[in-house]
């Protein structure tokens, strides 16, 4: 395997860690959505301090992903 094997096979795997970005955001605001519909509950400072811990991570791992 050549060095630049490695690089095609990085920029591909790159797009996955982008669209887990998007994806653990989506999760979250959907996932507070049905937890107040069905349930009515309404986040706890405890549970809103998990998303945003949640969200930080992933908006790191945007701003640290290869572009």
């Amino acid at each position: 395997m050549k060095a630049s094997d490695n690089i095609v096979n990085a920029n591909i795997n790159s797009a996955n860690v982008i669209d887990a970005g998007f994806l653990i955001l989506a999760m979250l605001v959907i996932n507070i959505m049905w937890n107040f519909l069905i349930w009515h509950e309404i986040l706890t400072w405890l549970r809103l301090a998990g998303a945003s811990l949640t969200l930080a991570s992933g908006l790191f791992v945007l701003y640290r992903a290869p572009r």
